[in-house]
């Protein structure tokens, strides 16, 4: 059809519909962002931990207890070599004081740990690991056993604010994941 032309669907002419002035919809307030954080980073705290087994050949096999009150003791029974037992509670003691966490882990291992987020207080750490690698390395011990022997003994991981470690995927399945989207929230109406 032509413009112009009367179409019986509507009740007057196009022109007329068109030439109507309208009044534009009440656009609805912008509401402040309401965030849910308090606007700072998160954060997470790095420790240092060492991993207690029972003695091998213990039946039944039992979780390590009281390692930071018995240190001398677990330190003997650890160390692979008679030679390594003083940098062994040397290194025990720094993860055994001022404060530390220790948690059983398995029927029959336990683990101590202690919050180091200042590599300052970190060094002492360090060094007495370099010390125990040098020391077994003297007393005849290869790398490989060395790499191996600290690897499984001693490390460090994400720890919370009262030193119990954290593992990877806890640390990324926490409520800001980065791999999953939000969840969609309604919107909210303005006070």
């Amino acid at each position: 059809m032509l413009a112009g032309s009367n179409f019986s669907a509507f009740p007057e002419s196009v022109e007329a519909c068109l030439s109507e002035p309208s009044i534009d919809p009440i656009e609805p307030e912008v509401c402040q962002p309401n965030p849910t954080d308090n606007g700072t980073a998160p954060e997470i705290n790095m420790c240092a931990y060492a991993t207690i087994t029972s003695p091998p050949g213990m039946t039944p096999a039992y979780a390590p207890t009281n390692v930071c009150g018995a240190q001398a003791t677990w330190a003997s029974r650890m160390a692979p070599l008679p030679g390594l037992k003083t940098c062994t509670a040397t290194l025990l003691s720094l993860l055994c004081a001022p404060v530390t966490h220790e948690e059983v882990v398995s029927q029959s291992s336990s683990y101590v740990s202690q919050i180091f987020n200042d590599d300052n207080a970190l060094t002492p750490v360090v060094d007495t690991l370099v010390e125990c690698a040098n020391t077994a390395g003297n007393l005849g011990m290869t790398k490989a056993e060395i790499s191996s022997r600290f690897a499984s003994f001693t490390g460090f991981s994400p720890c919370d604010a009262q030193g119990r470690l954290i593992d990877n995927d806890e640390l990324i399945s926490g409520p800001a994941d980065p791999t999953q989207a939000p969840n969609a929230n309604a919107g909210r109406v303005c006070p």
